[in-house]
């Protein structure tokens, strides 16, 4: 109900706001979340189709819902833009978010994911939004992922900018589902935040690609490269954050 609350009746307030106070142009910030899966692995783009039938993270379909009010402000003569971000790389907040797994993994995972998904540095994600502001664009949404990559991946590559060591073992799917359930029971005992919930388990499997050739095209953009980003991201995060 919250993420109701903010994500669409939020959208929707600035949404009519803009065409009340005749805000020139709006750009939203969605995410990949918002955008369609294919039942095949294939690259995902801005035209893969959302089916409402599948199963959708709460987060997800609230991020649908605030890009249909977009939509909606566009049929009252609002001009908008929409950039849907993979993971977003950046410093800053260790507790919560993306951050949080520069957390995780500083203190120690053990298993990692089979699963595929896209990220982005902060800095392209702003950058992209200020071009496309700033340009002729509109009505229009894109994907902006600098690169896909496995969790394998993204933990080793992170582990060894933090000087620890990677996850070594695969975390099988039983493993995963009796992870969630586990969760679930704490949370209901002692009253924890959930960590781990079933969608999440989910998408920690799927071979999700993205493709950003929309946005590179457009604004002849060129993504910072991932490595560079996780490496500066670290040593942000070794300098600021207390154990």
């Amino acid at each position: 109900r919250q993420l109701r609350k903010i994500n669409i009746d939020g959208t929707a307030n600035i949404v009519n706001l803009s065409i009340i106070n005749q805000v020139k142009k709006l750009c939203y910030v969605s995410s990949i979340a918002a955008v369609g899966q294919t039942e095949t692995n294939e690259t995902i783009n801005e035209n893969t189709e959302w089916n409402k039938e599948n199963h959708h993270s709460v987060y997800a379909i609230t991020k649908y819902g605030a890009e249909m009010e977009v939509w909606r402000g566009t049929q009252e003569g609002l001009d908008v833009v929409i950039v849907n971000p993979g993971i977003i790389i950046g410093p800053g907040f260790w507790r919560s978010g993306s951050g949080s797994l520069f957390k995780r993994i500083y203190k120690g995972l053990s298993h990692y994911t089979t699963g595929t998904t896209g990220y982005v540095d902060v800095n392209d994600v702003t950058k992209i939004m200020l071009k496309l502001m700033q340009s002729t664009i509109k009505n229009e949404r894109y994907i902006v992922v600098a690169e896909n990559l496995t969790y394998q991946r993204f933990f080793n590559i992170t582990a060894k900018c933090l000087n620890v060591k990677p996850p070594e073992k695969e975390a099988s799917p039983l493993l995963l589902q009796i992870a969630w359930r586990l969760d679930w029971l704490n949370s209901k005992l002692r009253g924890k935040r959930r960590r781990l919930v079933k969608h999440t388990v989910t998408s920690l499997q799927n071979q999700s690609k993205y493709d950003n050739s929309k946005v590179v095209k457009a604004l002849e953009y060129e993504f910072m490269g991932l490595d560079f980003s996780i490496e500066q991201t670290s040593q942000l995060f070794s300098s600021e954050f207390q154990v």
